[in-house]
This record gives structure tokens, sequence and C-alpha cells, in this order.
């Protein structure tokens, strides 16, 4: 593997199980898809909608809000600052009233403060089990997924799909400052595990088999959830 007169300091490629984003934020990266007329996919947590969704099991697909209706599960800031995925009660004026199936207690938000309707839901399962009997052994060839685009934000990637005009929230891929050099360096044609850990030594004062493990790990990630299939060999 060829070393470069100047090397940088390597971050390790992190995996998505490291994935922490506060619940404002998350909605902060769903806006704009929302906005321009995407269908937003992502997995809602807590147990306020019980038994309509259950915590983490259902992948809940999310459009822009228009005319707010009573019985509409969305997708709104409350007037106490949260964001909550409820139960439209009541449309008064401007004001809408929401209550989480399993809660007690109602909230109110504001209608422009409506940010989605949820129009479909489906058991959450593991994803990508067909991508994971492409081999990792240095001789197959990876090529990004025409079907999806990436768009990053911060340290995290979305999944964006052009074809259906929908992301998948759910499948946030981390992209630090290293994985993203990688993928611009070898996303562009087909590339097997030894062309991304190659680019690695190139850039970085890292040894061979820490870089190499390094790109079996975000190889994966990047197999499993479907951002790069196979090329052939």
């Amino acid at each position: 593997m060829m070393c470069g007169s100047c090397k940088h300091t390597h971050h390790p490629l992190a995996n998505k199980d490291a994935i922490q984003v506060p619940n404002e934020k998350y909605v902060d990266y769903m806006k704009p898809y929302l906005q321009n007329g995407y269908l937003v996919r992502m997995v809602p947590k807590g147990n306020s909608m019980l038994p309509t969704l259950k915590n983490g099991e259902e992948v809940v697909t999310l459009k822009h809000a228009e005319n707010v209706r009573p019985g509409d599960i969305v997708l709104a800031l409350t007037s106490y600052g949260h964001y909550v995925i409820h139960r439209v009660v009541s449309v008064n004026g401007q004001r809408v009233t929401l209550k989480g199936d399993h809660n007690k207690s109602t909230e109110t938000a504001l209608i422009a403060d409506v940010l989605a309707t949820l129009v479909d839901k489906e058991p959450y399962h593991s994803e990508g089990s067909e991508k994971r009997g492409l081999s990792l052994d240095g001789t197959t060839k990876f090529k990004a997924n025409p079907q999806y685009r990436i768009d990053t934000v911060d340290t995290l990637a979305w999944m964006v799909d052009t074809i259906h005009k929908k992301v998948d929230m759910h499948k946030a891929v981390v992209f630090n400052e290293t994985a993203l050099l990688v993928w611009n360096t070898v996303a562009k044609s087909g590339f097997t595990i030894y062309d991304m850990a190659n680019c690695l030594t190139n850039y970085y004062e890292v040894d061979d088999s820490t870089a190499l493990n390094d790109c079996r790990r975000l190889l994966v990630e990047w197999r499993d959830c479907g951002l790069v299939v196979g090329a052939g060999k």
C-alpha cells in the first residue's frame, strides 16, 4: 500500500449503533424533506400511543401536514415545547388539541406547529438480510446504490430514495470525516474493501491491519442498510 508524504489524524470509523440524536435535532433534520414533499419514515419511541404504536416496533411514514382533522395522528411541537406523535382530538381555529391513545391528559399545539401527518405504518424488522450475502473477502466489488443519494448533516448521512421520493430517517449512517473521505474516493466506481483501506493508508497515519478492520466495519454498515450493492468481481 502506498504512503503519502502528508499524513492526518485517523478517526475510527464509527458505526450506527453509536447514533444519539436529541428529538429536537432529529426533527430539524426531517423538516426540509417534509417541506419539499418527501415521505419520511422513522421508528417512534415511547408508550404514549399504545396500542396503536408500540415502542420501537413500527416504522411510520409521515408526510407534510395539510388540512389537519380530528382523528389524524400527527407529529407536532406542543405548547410545552416538546415534539410528540399523538392523535388530534379537536381543531379550534389555529390551535389543535392532541392526546396519546394511552394517555389520560391532553396537550395543545398551534396548527403552524403540526409538521406532519402519519399516513402508514409497518412492522419494524432488521432489514438488509439479503445484502449480508455479499462477501467481504476482498474480491467482491461494490458500488453506490443508484437508488439513493446521501445528504450529509453534521456527522450523519441520510439515505434519500430519489426514485420514490422518501427518506428513511431510521437508516442514518454515521459519516465522520474519515468515512466521508472514503466514500467520496471510492463510491464513484466499483470498489473492493482493499480500495477502501488503500484510501485510508494513503491519507492517514494508520497501519494496514487497522485500516482493513475499520473499512470492514464500515462496509458492513453500508451493505446492510443498502447504501451499496454488489458490482460483480
